[in-house]
């Protein structure tokens, strides 16, 4: 048991049912969007007269006049799509560690009824992190007088510190929802005592998933053609990846009997 379990999770199932693959197809909607909408919204300009005019207020406001509604929209289908896929592999997950054979359609119906639910969980982690990064931004212009220029770099790493302490403590939030019937605050306050006395653990999963896909995008980039599709085939596998991998390792750790091996 530990996080070498965890990290092989991902590769065991799609290993052993290569369709648990497929509905990460889903994560791909927000991107195929944002092309399409983009391209609509430029043929709407006059792009050279925005390349002529680049570094112009009025232009940038004109370009932001007609993308700010694709924007949104764009926003709120990538926040849908990764909520739902979220909630659908924390189902699969549970179905592995029941020593069952996946069951799609269920998975999928289970997501469809924690879709709301995981969305206002996500909504409060994101407050959440907004406030401590705020307030790290304004202690760091209290003290800038007397920290001078190292203020400025204090207050970054302070930042990227508090960004990461509170996306490993409420990184088992969305597996509360679903496993625990867990609501709002409950959610992110129950992934607080479950990860309490094993940050390192996931902080470590969290950085391990975070650079293995850099890497692997970073490389794919590299090769002319190919490198594209690629990057888009390996995203398949780092969704069912990054969203297993809290409920796996909330059963390698929290359920004891209930083992994902």
């Amino acid at each position: 048991m530990g996080t070498g379990d965890v990290l092989k999770f991902a590769f065991h199932a799609v290993r052993r049912y290569p369709k648990t693959l497929l509905p990460a197809v889903l994560s791909w909607i927000p991107v195929t969007a944002a092309v399409l909408l983009t391209a609509l919204a430029l043929s709407e300009l006059s792009l050279a007269g925005l390349l002529q005019s680049a570094g112009s207020p009025q232009a940038l406001l004109q370009l932001l006049a007609v993308l700010g509604p694709s924007l949104l929209f764009l926003a709120i289908l990538f926040l849908v799509s990764g909520a739902f896929l979220q909630a659908f592999y924390v189902d699969v997950t549970s179905q592995f560690a029941k020593h069952k054979k996946p069951d799609i359609s269920s998975a999928f119906y289970v997501a469809k009824r924690n879709l709301l639910p995981v969305l206002w969980v996500q909504a409060i982690i994101g407050i959440l992190i907004f406030a401590v990064v705020a307030a790290v931004v304004i202690v760091s212009v209290v003290f800038r007088g007397i920290l001078a220029s190292t203020a400025d770099n204090l207050a970054f790493l302070a930042s990227l510190f508090a960004v990461l302490y509170v996306q490993t403590k409420t990184w088992m939030a969305v597996t509360s929802v679903v496993l625990e019937k867990k609501r709002g605050w409950s959610a992110v306050k129950r992934s607080f005592a479950l990860s309490k006395g094993r940050f390192a653990e996931i902080l470590f999963i969290i950085l391990t998933i975070s650079i293995a896909t850099s890497i692997v995008n970073t490389v794919f980039d590299t090769i002319p053609f190919a490198g594209a599709v690629l990057t888009l085939l390996a995203s398949l596998f780092f969704t069912v990846w990054t969203y297993t991998a809290p409920a796996a390792f909330y059963f390698e750790y929290r359920l004891g009997k209930k083992s994902i091996k």
